[in-house]
C-alpha cells in the first residue's frame, strides 16, 4: 500500500513522467546553471537570405545510424574497385544515383531523396564523431552544445504544447547542453511498450490530482515567504508540465497498438521500425523533433552480414516514411536526415569488416525545402577521400538552420565566452535547396 502524504500517493509516477520529459532541468536554469545563458537575439544577414526554402521546414525526423555505417557498402557503392566488397551496386529511380542492393525500396525512392556522400570531418572516435554530427560542434570541455533536435525544440516549439517537443526513440540522445536539459528528449526505449507510468494510479483521478496540486501550491505560498522562490516556481512548472502531459488526448501518439496492423507491418516489425512509425504518429499530432536509433552499424566483423540485416530494416522503415508523409501532406514541411557519426574505411579487414573512416561518408536527406532526387559530391573511385564538393559538418548546420528558419549565429555567453549555435565557418550548402 503506498503511503499517503500531503502531497501526492502518486508522487513516484508523477517523478518517473516528469524525469522522462526533462523538466527537472528548470532547476539549474532558475537557480544559476554554470551554464546558464545571455542571449543575444541579433539576427545573422549574409548570402544565405538569397538562396530559396528559408523556413520551409517545421518537423525533423533523424535516423541515427548509430556506430559509423560504410559508405561504400551503402549509399555511395565502388563496384568497379576492388574494395566494393559483397553488395552488389542498383540503379535507383534517378540515373545519377546508385545504392547497393541492400535498399531496393529506397531506390525507387531516389527521386524524393538527396544524397551527400561528400561529407567529411577529422573526428572519428564514436563519442567525439557522434557529438560533432548532433552538435555541429568539435567537444569543448568548456562548454556544453545543444543538439539540433533540442535547438528546434527551443525556437519552433510553442510553450503550451502538452507533449515534448524533442522524442529519442531506441537510445538517448544529445541533449539540451546550455540552453538546458528542459529541450533534451524525453526518451522512449521501447516503442512496443509505450510510455509508463503515465496513467494515474489506483484511487486517483484527474480531480482528485488537481485539488492536490492546488493544496500543495498552497503550502509552497508559506515557503516563499521565507524563502527564494525560484525552486518552488520551477518544481510547480515540472509538475504542471507532467499532469498536462498526462491528461492530453495527444498522448495517444506513442500508443502503437492504435495503429492498424497493415500499417505496423509496413514498417517492419522490428524495434527500429515501429521507432520510425512512431516517429511519424509523434508528427502527426504536432511534435518537433523526433530521432530514431539504429545500433549495430560499428562493423568491425563480419560487417556484410550485419550491414544486410540492419540495411533490409532501415529500407522499409524509411521508404514507408516517405510514402505517409507524402500522404498525410507532411512531407514538404518535415526533414528527414539520414546519417552515422562517420564513415568506414575502404580497406576490408581480414575478419570482414571496416575501420572507422571519418574522411569521407554519406548523409541521404528527404523532404522539407531540399532538392530532390540529386546526388552532391563524390569521391574517388577507393572511396577513400572527398574529391568534388566536399561538405563539412558545420556547413551542414548551417543549411538545416536555413531550412528550419532559425538564426544559426545567435549568441550566449557561455562561461564568459561567446559560443553560437552553429559554428561560424559553416556555409549554407545552395545545391541542397531548389
Amino acid at each position: 500500500m503506498k503511503k499517503t502524504t500531503t502531497f501526492d500517493p502518486n508522487r513516484r509516477d508523477f517523478l518517473k513522467v516528469s524525469a522522462a520529459l526533462a523538466a527537472a532541468s528548470l532547476l539549474p536554469s532558475v537557480i544559476g546553471s554554470p551554464e546558464r545563458l545571455l542571449a543575444q537575439d541579433k539576427p545573422a544577414t549574409d548570402d544565405a537570405d538569397k538562396i530559396p526554402g528559408k523556413g520551409k521546414a517545421k518537423h525533423l525526423i533523424i535516423l541515427s545510424l548509430r556506430g559509423g555505417p560504410s559508405h561504400i557498402d551503402t549509399f555511395d557503392p565502388k563496384t568497379d574497385s576492388d574494395v566494393a566488397g559483397e553488395f552488389k551496386s542498383i540503379g535507383t529511380a534517378m540515373k545519377d544515383i546508385r545504392f547497393t542492393e541492400i535498399f531496393p525500396k529506397l531506390a525507387e525512392c531516389a527521386a524524393d531523396l538527396c544524397v551527400i556522400n561528400s561529407m567529411t570531418s577529422k573526428e572519428g572516435n564514436h563519442d567525439r564523431a557522434r557529438y560533432l554530427t548532433h552538435t555541429g560542434h568539435i567537444p569543448n570541455p568548456t562548454v556544453s552544445h545543444p543538439s539540433l533536435g533540442s535547438i528546434l525544440a527551443k525556437e519552433l516549439g510553442k510553450e503550451d504544447f502538452d507533449l515534448p517537443h524533442f522524442v529519442a526513440i531506441g537510445a538517448a540522445a544529445q541533449g539540451g547542453g546550455y540552453i538546458g536539459p528542459i529541450y533534451s528528449p524525453m526518451i522512449v526505449n521501447n516503442p512496443d511498450e509505450g510510455l509508463s507510468n503515465i496513467d494515474y494510479g489506483a484511487g486517483m483521478d484527474k480531480d482528485r490530482m488537481a485539488k492536490r496540486m492546488k493544496l500543495r501550491e498552497d503550502v509552497d505560498k508559506e515557503f516563499k515567504k521565507t524563502r527564494n522562490e525560484d525552486i518552488p516556481n520551477a518544481q510547480k512548472a515540472m509538475y504542471e508540465k507532467a499532469k498536462r502531459m498526462m491528461d492530453s488526448k495527444n498522448i495517444v501518439a506513442f500508443d502503437l497498438s492504435k495503429e492498424p496492423k497493415e500499417s505496423r507491418d509496413a514498417y517492419g516489425r522490428n524495434q527500429f521500425g515501429q521507432g520510425v512509425l512512431m516517429a511519424r504518429r509523434l508528427l502527426e499530432v504536432g511534435v518537433t523533433s523526433v530521432e530514431v536509433t539504429l545500433n549495430g552499424w560499428d562493423t568491425h566483423n563480419d560487417g556484410f552480414t550485419t550491414m544486410r540485416n540492419l540495411g533490409a530494416g532501415l529500407d522499409v522503415a524509411f521508404a514507408q516514411l516517405i510514402k505517409d508523409l507524402k500522404r498525410l501532406k507532411l512531407f514538404d514541411s518535415t526533414v528527414i536526415a539520414c546519417h552515422g557519426e562517420f564513415g568506414r574505411s575502404p580497406n576490408i579487414t581480414s575478419d570482414g569488416g571496416r575501420g572507422h573512416f571519418p574522411r569521407a561518408w554519406s548523409t541521404v536527406l528527404a523532404g522539407g525545402p531540399f532538392v530532390r532526387g540529386k546526388k552532391i559530391g563524390s569521391t574517388d573511385k577507393q572511396g577513400d577521400k572527398v574529391v568534388e564538393r566536399p561538405v563539412e559538418v558545420p556547413d551542414f548546420f548551417r543549411s538545416m538552420a536555413h531550412a528550419f528558419g532559425f538564426d544559426a549565429f545567435k549568441e550566449f555567453e557561455i562561461n564568459d565566452r561567446p559560443t553560437w549555435y552553429v559554428d561560424k565557418k559553416g556555409k549554407v550548402i545552395p545545391e541542397l535547396f531548389a
